[in-house]
């Protein structure tokens, strides 16, 4: 990869939280947000959003957040436009 555009740095970002993207990739898309103050606090925004669902899905008498409303939430924030 030799140049990471905003649009592709939001379709890896589920892969970078994940801890499955490849080495190379890492490298770019870190540069990208060293970069980048857009995808930077896109990307804090991001993390922001899991972290709030997770907390609203934590209760003792469930399982935690049912996988449905992961994908959903996921989804429609890589169609968010920017």
């Amino acid at each position: 990869m030799t140049h990471l555009s905003c649009r592709e740095f939001s379709e890896f970002l589920e892969e970078y939280l994940s801890g499955q993207m490849a080495d190379e990739v890492r490298a770019e898309f870190e540069a990208h947000i060293g970069k980048c103050h857009n995808c930077d606090v896109y990307l804090d925004q991001y993390r922001t959003t899991i972290r709030a669902g997770q907390l609203a899905c934590t209760d003792e008498d469930t399982d935690g957040c049912p996988e449905e409303l992961v994908r959903a939430v996921m989804a429609a924030l890589k169609k968010e436009p920017r």
